[in-house]
């Protein structure tokens, strides 16, 4: 664990040194307040309800938070998903797929080689080119430094057993670090940036797990690393260039009292299916942790309550009776319903939801041979509570958690199904 050993020091070193609010941040409030100022005339003006300031308020606008935000979920998912991936990996036969895709080899790059289109276009963003290469080439170092040195001091297996260096998945963590490196350069133009470059860095992992290439754990610590690597370079950056080639500065943002947090979501989490389950046979079935990626929509006419709906694709890898089962148990899932949403600062909100849908269930014919019956879906119910800050003016990140209870288990067909997704989710408000 040298690598995450060394980022985690540095992480510490500018911490500590890092003010938990800075004297040039905007003024919150934690009760609705009128902000007024005088016109020309000396009139006064109403203009914005705000927050009164709170601690957590001035620590989620410092740096230290900036540059961890995202990546130590992941992280912590990651490491905490680690020891059943090695019991897995333990088992009989490594799970195999008769058809394999490349599409995870070149769209790692997309965001990087958008950023760069970009700046070859004319597009002005945040840092001039001599900056900005040197953010990049700090954020590569950084990654491929840590990603190379757990890869070769961790013995982990790959799910189809070419080699035992899984852990992490490179592919992620170069994703990941595109997709931050596009969104720090140019994420001030317009929410949907971030958006975008983290979907495609979502399907990257998506792509490394289909092709049995790695394990949930691989991709989460990847993400990670590929976040906080990226996040280091631009601040690295920062402190040796300073003001020099600093073509934007973002003004901190601002959330006012009584706006709709409509939205557009794209989310990546841990699917974790709960139970016991065994075939018709009797054998016991072991249902790994999965991943699931997907899209919310939700319109909010009223600044506490909305409707909306989601999309999501999940995946988990199972055992029958220690032995990987050819391809993996997939869900499609399409929900809709009510959402809730308390602002409890200018940067930070409370939600829930309760929807109701259907998810279609996909599978492998040579499983009905091992006694598992057939079942092409299920109705269900999800509700959950996220806790979202606001990054910029209109676009936030969020940590979700969902308990989605189906009528029929994929597997079992008789028994109802419990699932827990948690994640992270990014944003554009509207």
């Amino acid at each position: 664990m040298r690598g995450v050993s060394i980022l985690i020091f540095i992480l510490l070193l500018f911490i500590k040194a890092t003010p938990l609010c800075a004297l040039n941040r905007i003024t919150i409030y934690s009760t609705p307040q009128e902000d007024i100022s005088l016109t020309k005339e000396g009139e006064k003006k109403e203009s914005l309800k705000l927050y009164e300031e709170t601690k957590f308020d001035c620590f989620s606008s410092s740096k230290a938070f900036e540059i961890t935000a995202l990546a130590l979920p992941m992280v912590v998912a990651g490491v905490a998903t680690k020891p059943e991936d090695n019991r897995f990996s333990t088992y009989k036969s490594a799970t195999t797929r008769g058809v394999k895709s490349y599409f995870d080899d070149y769209i790692q790059y997309l965001p990087i080689a958008t950023k760069y289109i970009m700046k070859v276009s004319g597009v002005k963003g945040r840092s001039s080119w001599g900056r900005m290469i040197t953010s990049d080439l700090l954020s590569v170092a950084l990654m491929v430094g840590s990603v190379e040195v757990l890869k070769h001091t961790i013995d982990s297996p790959r799910p189809n057993r070419e080699d035992n260096h899984s852990f992490p998945s490179g592919h992620t963590a170069t994703a990941f670090m595109t997709a931050t490196l596009l969104n720090k350069e140019y994420g001030h133009l317009t929410p949907w940036i971030p958006v975008a470059s983290y979907t495609v860095a979502s399907l990257t992992a998506m792509g490394r797990q289909f092709n049995s290439e790695h394990w949930v754990s691989d991709l989460f610590v990847g993400a990670g690393i590929g976040i906080v690597s990226a996040e280091l370079g631009y601040y690295f950056a920062d402190l040796i260039f300073k003001d020099k080639g600093l073509l934007y500065k973002a003004a901190p943002p601002k959330w006012e009292y009584g706006r709709k947090p409509s939205r557009f979501t794209s989310m990546i989490g841990v699917s974790t299916i709960f139970g016991n389950y065994a075939t018709a046979n009797g054998e016991p079935i072991d249902i790994k942790v999965g991943n699931r990626v997907g899209f919310e929509g939700v319109y909010f006419p009223h600044k506490n309550i909305g409707v909306g709906g989601r999309v999501t694709v999940s995946n988990n890898m199972f055992a029958v009776n220690e032995e990987i089962m050819e391809d993996w148990m997939g869900e499609l899932s399409l929900y809709a319903g009510a959402y809730y949403e308390t602002q409890l600062s200018s940067r930070w909100a409370v939600g829930s939801k309760t929807l109701f849908g259907y998810n279609f269930y996909s599978g492998c014919a040579s499983w009905q041979e091992r006694g598992i019956e057939k079942n092409d879906g299920s109705f269900g119910f999800v509700t959950g509570v996220s806790l979202s800050y606001l990054a910029t003016d209109n676009m936030r990140f969020s940590l979700d958690c969902d308990y989605n209870l189906l009528s029929s288990s994929r597997l079992v067909p008789q028994q109802i199904q419990h699932e827990l997704f948690t994640g992270v989710s990014t944003s554009v408000m509207f």
